[in-house]
This record gives structure tokens, sequence and C-alpha cells, in this order.
């Protein structure tokens, strides 16, 4: 058990199309997964009055969180696993987070970065609970 939670979370902005934007959260994880995860919607008003959903697809599951993030490291290019910092994705809290490019998500493909992010974000099952703990697990994990 490497998350205690895992969550994918992107904003929709009113420009954009909510469905393809739950799909593009959805192209990010294994079939298996992508079954049993549930859609959470927060509604805000940006700066100029604009509408801005915040979309957020949790995982539930143990093995969901696990075969997910076993599909990321797998499904990046071999460089981008190689040269991935995973001290810069650790928080003091022992969150660990991620962001893939939104665009290249909705074409079914796993990019990291971008202008126009997904966020993964997972709570690190550390013990005890702290940054440390957390940092050596995922330096593991992606070593």
């Amino acid at each position: 058990m490497l998350f205690h939670r895992l969550s994918l979370e992107a904003f929709c902005h009113a420009t954009e199309d909510l469905s393809k934007v739950k799909g593009a959260l959805l192209n990010l994880l294994p079939p298996e997964a992508a079954k049993s995860a549930g859609f959470k919607e927060q509604k805000l008003e940006g700066s100029f009055g604009n509408e801005i959903t915040i979309v957020r697809l949790e995982l539930g599951k143990q093995g969901d969180m696990g075969k997910a993030i076993e599909w990321f490291k797998e499904s990046l290019p071999k460089e981008d696993v190689e040269d991935f910092n995973v001290d810069e994705h650790v928080t003091d809290d022992g969150e660990f987070w991620m962001r893939f490019d939104k665009q290249e998500a909705y074409g079914g493909k796993i990019v990291l970065g971008g202008q126009d992010t997904i966020q993964l974000k997972g709570k690190v099952a550390a013990f005890p609970a702290g940054r440390e703990r957390a940092l050596a697990l995922m330096e593991e994990f992606w070593g």
C-alpha cells in the first residue's frame, strides 16, 4: 500500500467541454481503475466572472491506486522516469504530486507538464507520517 488516497484534478474553463475534460482524466488511468473511479465537481467563479469547474477523479480502492501509479510509471517515456526528481514532488505533509498535460491526456498520451495540466495528488502511506518517510518510499518506488 503506497497511498492512503489518490486523485486526479483539473480545471474546466467555461470555454471547455466538461465531458472532454473528464475523458482526459479517465485516459490517464488503466482501464480497470477507471471503472471504479468517481467524479466530484466544484463550481467556482473566475477573476472575470467566468465559470470554472474543478473536476476531481478519486480512486477509492487500494488496488486501483497501486495499478494507477504503476501505469503512470510504465507509460512515461524512459527518460522522463529517469529524470524525475522525486524530491521536488513530495510536500512537507507527505503528499506526492505530479502534473500531466491535459491536451495530451485527452488524446490518450501520458505526458508530464504542460501549460494546461491535470494534477495527480496522493497521500503517501508513510509511518511515521511526514516528508522524510514519504520521500524515502517514493524514491524507492521510482528508483
